[in-house]
């Protein structure tokens, strides 16, 4: 419903959430659908799930076809083969502003999101690009402008710039 009350999407899905001040989530049968304010359907790839904000941008999550490496949808014949989920980022707008290529992902704390493939961790800036190499077992923001890392049993602290500094 808009302010004044009007119904602005018909009610005909599974669940329907307001994500930010731009974008309305519903769930269908298949996979979430994003439509902004006046319940225009935002043009954008079916997300298996969607994470809440930060930063302006959202951790989605798209299920893919381990054998085809195709992105698939639930209603589509191969959804119930052997599947894998792929990670990206979409902006407030419901654009995917950052690929899905990761295997997993945290969200964007000051500028910078860690994010795994290939069974290592690594850390991106909102442009996508690494800001230091896959090569921790797990990355985790700290707080205070700093990334938490685990190389093994140890651990060490990164700053914004990705260089370790304990």
């Amino acid at each position: 419903f808009d302010t004044r009350g009007k119904s602005i999407i018909a009610p005909t899905f599974d669940k329907i959430r307001v994500r930010n001040h731009h974008l309305i989530e519903v769930k269908t049968e298949e996979g979430l659908k994003l439509f902004n304010r006046s319940g225009e359907q935002i043009e954008t790839e079916l997300f298996y799930s969607l994470s809440e904000f930060n930063e302006g941008v959202a951790v989605a999550r798209f299920r893919l076809n381990c054998n085809s490496q195709k992105y698939l949808n639930p209603t589509d014949p191969e959804w119930s083969k052997e599947m894998s989920f792929k990670f990206g980022f979409v902006d407030s707008t419901g654009v995917l502003v950052i690929p899905f290529k990761f295997d997993d992902t945290g969200s964007f704390n000051r500028g910078l999101a860690p994010v795994k493939k290939d069974d290592k961790w690594a850390l991106v800036n909102r442009n996508g690009l690494l800001v230091c190499d896959y090569k921790y077992d797990h990355v985790q923001y700290a707080g205070e402008n700093r990334y938490a890392f685990r190389q093994g049993k140890l651990w060490g602290i990164l700053n914004l710039k990705g260089e370790e500094v304990v």
